[in-house]
């Protein structure tokens, strides 16, 4: 039976022996360590042009601080979640800026891929960037609309907000065409999604185990990971989550389908009744499982999803 034919809760049981078994064999081996340098290069290169902005983003603050020490809300204290200053915060301070600007941020690609997949904090330094400089040209009160401005000497820096936020407008798209079409994460996700189907036992000891407890549970709550364990356990879901979870389940074997045409592309002919090849060919999961397929994607795994696990 071919990937594509497994159906719910079969598909993702067989992930895992599917992916070890194209990792077992020595052509492919070297394929999927190809993929996982491609992967890698990708998303290094990616981070490294999300370090250099934000340095320059940092700069541009710092200028328009000085130059219009009026709007420099730096030493603004971070508000309690629920007050209605936090966006204002959150949004429109220096000092979240200069937060966020020396955050230690992981960079990588999404689990299921999506057009508003964003990583790290630039889009929200330009937000900030944005809104203090018109704070500076129109008054910190401005309105929407029709507003009068009262200085006109910043528009210098105006430009290269503007042209800071055209790169990065730039490169989040690449970024987010590479995460749908890097061959190498193909076979990341499919790894992710078939392996730790079963959730480590929950104990609890202190009352610091409790808040762990929560905390893990509503950063994992409706996550694609968290469902796809709800399903392969035979586990009751909810409607939106069956949903998400069919949609999921496509997008894998699009992934699969992806993943079997580059490796076929990459190999050499094989021979006409190669048992290999018509592995291949026909698609099959191996009923052989290894534990050196999730070994070998550690490494794209940390790259591509910030997780070894």
């Amino acid at each position: 039976m071919t990937m594509r034919a497994r159906q719910g809760r079969d598909f993702f049981l067989a992930l895992a022996p599917y992916a070890n078994a194209l990792h077992g064999r020595p052509a492919v081996r070297e394929i999927l360590t190809a993929l996982e340098d491609e992967t890698r290069q990708a998303l290094e290169r990616f981070a490294g042009e999300q370090d250099e902005m934000i340095e320059e983003a940092k700069v541009i603050r710092l200028e328009l601080a000085e130059r219009a020490p009026e709007v420099d809300n730096s030493d603004m204290e971070r508000p309690h979640p629920a007050s209605h200053d936090r966006a204002k915060y959150d949004l429109e301070s220096f000092a979240n800026f200069d937060r966020l600007a020396d955050a230690d941020v992981h960079v990588g690609y999404a689990t299921i891929p999506s057009d508003s997949d964003d990583p790290g904090n630039l889009s929200t330094l330009l937000i900030i960037l944005r809104g203090r400089m018109r704070a500076a040209e129109y008054g910190e009160d401005a309105p929407g609309f029709n507003a009068e401005r009262i200085r006109d000497d910043l528009g210098d820096l105006g430009r290269r907000i503007g042209n800071l936020g055209e790169r990065h407008r730039a490169f989040l798209q690449r970024y987010r065409q590479e995460s749908r079409t890097l061959p190498g994460m193909a076979y990341a996700r499919l790894v992710y999604f078939g392996s730790n189907l079963v959730a480590d036992p929950v104990q609890i000891e202190t009352d610091e185990d409790v808040e762990r407890f929560l905390d893990r549970s509503l950063r994992e709550w409706g996550q694609p990971k968290t469902l796809a364990r709800k399903f392969a356990n035979g586990e009751r879901l909810e409607d939106w989550e069956a949903r998400s979870i069919a949609e999921i389940e496509e997008t894998l074997k699009d992934e699969a389908d992806r993943l079997h045409r580059e490796i076929v592309r990459r190999l050499p002919a094989p021979q006409p009744e190669s048992p290999f090849s018509a592995f291949l060919r026909e698609h099959t999961a191996a009923l052989v499982v290894t534990v050196v397929g999730t070994i070998a994607a550690a490494l794209i795994l940390v790259y591509a999803f910030g997780i070894g696990d």
